[in-house]
């Protein structure tokens, strides 16, 4: 009985037995899954069915959407499970927030209905395209149209960019300038010699 308890209490029985009682638990495992395999696999592809349904049927741009159909399509039922546990961060809550908070603030400058002010009603006349295009900006944005404003259209960006050059070198006061991609290269840093240029001139430069 001695060495009976001593060969069970060793380490190496122990050991065995642990890693015999992990092979027998992934055998039960493996033959269960084999048995239901195909309710599985069929309850699997409902499950990643209905996830893409809510990604395509989800309140936000297509290029968001696009990576995860395309996820869903290579691995089907793992890329449902991902997008379930990274989908939804935190950092897009304070994102949604941000932007209710912006859009609440913004509801103080939207006018409810501008159709009929005399500036849609001249447009109207005038060019019923542009005045279709900017009834339809206002029920979207909620921002109404305005005259007595200038804007320039360049069909090329060789032509705005010379015009740009043009108009920072005739600053005197405050340039104030709005990119959301800034990198080196000939337009930047043909901008960027200006603007050095203006701050020793003690003109205001925001960008």
């Amino acid at each position: 009985m001695k060495k009976i308890r001593q060969v069970i209490t060793s380490r190496f029985f122990i050991a065995g037995f642990f890693i015999f009682a992990e092979f027998a638990q992934l055998l039960t495992v493996f033959v269960l899954v084999n048995r239901f395999s195909m309710i599985m696999s069929a309850l699997s592809y409902i499950f990643t069915f209905c996830v893409i349904l809510y990604v395509i049927n989800r309140d936000e741009i297509p290029e968001l959407k696009l990576p995860w159909l395309i996820l869903f399509l290579v691995l089907p039922v793992i890329s449902a499970f991902i997008f379930i546990l990274f989908s939804g961060t935190e950092q897009t809550k304070k994102l949604t927030k941000a932007y209710g908070e912006a859009e609440k603030e913004l509801s103080r400058f939207q006018e409810l209905d501008t159709s009929k002010t005399p500036i849609m009603e001249s447009l109207e006349k005038e060019n019923l395209d542009a005045y279709l295009q900017a009834n339809y900006i206002h029920r979207v944005t909620g921002m109404s149209c305005h005259d007595s404003s200038k804007s320039t259209y360049y069909p090329v960006g060789e032509d705005f960019h010379k015009a740009l050059l043009e108009a920072l070198q005739k600053a005197e006061h405050f340039i104030f300038m709005e990119y959301f991609i800034i990198g080196q290269g000939v337009m930047w840093d043909s901008i960027h010699d200006i603007l050095l240029q203006k701050v020793r001139q003690l003109v205001n430069c925001a960008v």
